[in-house]
């Protein structure tokens, strides 16, 4: 009779818990969305269709990149810092990446803390373009540090070199994709995709 006592005890104090959270999260969501906090994603077909439209327009005269960026752990700031701190470090990273290398074409928020930019690399190497990517990643951690004062801060960016306007923009997006995740496993910031 005891056990059940507890258990019961128990069982209404985590439903308790559980409400609290929902109902926070609703509050959040809510308040956020009224008060456009949150930075607008774009949905896969248009990300497609926009990545076709540059394909087309450049033709075989421009060599593109499509860079998909993300931040490291993003689940632990939001978990430890909270939502409203994290979609202020999402603000910041996407003013520096919409802000970042002039050879950039075009830069959205794709879902979460992930970006896509599209880039003309024809007049840069593999190495220089690299170099661009990587000091982009050290301004955004540097704003990141000065801002917060947080040291744990990294992107990661995957990088798919368009290989020619008939390869569809879903192969270069989940090549850029692969790409993003390794580089989360290298000592540089970014990886650019090889069959290898």
């Amino acid at each position: 009779m005891m056990q059940d006592l507890i258990n019961a005890v128990d069982q209404k104090m985590y439903q308790d818990k559980a409400h609290k959270k929902i109902a926070a999260n609703k509050k959040f969501s809510s308040r956020s969305v009224s008060a456009g906090t949150a930075i607008p994603t774009i949905s896969s077909e248009t990300l497609s269709e926009k990545i076709r439209q540059i394909q087309s327009n450049t033709g075989n005269t421009h060599s593109l990149a499509l860079i998909s960026t993300d931040v490291e752990n993003f689940h632990f700031i939001n978990d430890k810092y909270g939502y409203s701190l994290g979609n202020e470090m999402l603000k910041m990273v996407a003013e520096e990446i919409d802000g970042g290398p002039p050879f950039t074409i075009f830069t959205t928020r794709f879902f979460s803390d992930v970006f896509i930019s599209i880039a003309d690399i024809s007049d840069l190497t593999n190495d220089a373009f690299l170099s661009e990517i990587q000091a982009l990643d050290r301004k955004i951690c540097k704003r990141m540090r000065n801002t917060f004062h947080v040291n744990f801060f990294r992107t990661n960016s995957g990088i798919c070199l368009v290989p020619d306007a008939d390869t569809t923009p879903e192969t270069i997006l989940s090549c850029a994709n692969v790409a993003r995740r390794l580089s989360k496993k290298m000592l540089s910031p970014c990886c650019i995709y090889s069959d290898e």
